[in-house]
């Protein structure tokens, strides 16, 4: 008997988890420096320009494709059943990275210096380092079978949306979301399920 519902002991992951399920875990667990960008915007009472977010988000989309289309390279390579080890390995990191990182006392103000001038400059400069710090997690869901085009499209959608999300909550909750929300522990919760999940496809 298979006691896992979303996995069956001939193809491993099934419909809908790895499809669907999984990277849009991944996406958002990865996605939650987007938020906190977002709300340091709307807790200074500055704008969140639609090109900016829209910039940003390309470049996440990107970034989780290039990483993920990686993972899958590294899975092929090595013998099977190895690499959801190394994935679920991978999360454990991520989600003991997050966990101890400490919150910060005052969100983001170097976020709001750099986009007080919107150029794509300036977006690029933010950007950036926010993909780089995302390729762990990629590396992991390509290895883990997750598909290059739906983690860069659902990477897309989360960084959009989280972004968006953390802004509309600055503006609304003020300095009382950063007592109530705390992103490190949110990511780790999810890079943690992850690697159960990757744990448990070993098993299954």
């Amino acid at each position: 008997m298979n006691f896992f519902p979303f996995y069956n002991d001939d193809d491993g992951f099934c419909f809908p988890f790895i499809d669907y399920v999984y990277p849009l875990f991944l996406s958002i667990g990865s996605s939650t420096d987007n938020f906190t960008v977002g709300a340091s915007l709307g807790l200074s009472s500055k704008p969140l320009e639609f090109h900016a977010n829209l910039i940003i988000s390309i470049a996440n989309a990107a970034g989780a494709f290039i990483s993920c289309a990686g993972g899958q390279i590294l899975e092929q390579a090595l013998f099977q059943g190895i690499a959801p080890i190394l994935a679920g390995l991978a999360f454990l990191y991520l989600a003991y990275d997050e966990f101890t990182t400490p919150p910060p006392k005052k969100q983001g103000p170097e976020v709001n210096n750099t986009l007080d001038n919107t150029s794509c400059v300036n977006i690029m400069k933010l950007a950036i380092p926010m993909t780089l710090n995302n390729l762990a997690g990629g590396v992991a869901g390509g290895a883990a079978g997750v598909k290059p085009i739906l983690s860069g499209v659902m990477a897309f959608i989360a960084s959009f949306a989280m972004m968006k999300l953390g802004y509309k909550l600055g503006i609304h909750l003020g300095p009382t979301l950063r007592e109530k929300v705390d992103t490190h522990f949110i990511s780790s919760c999810i890079f943690g399920s992850l690697a159960l999940f990757s744990f448990a496809g070993f098993t299954a």
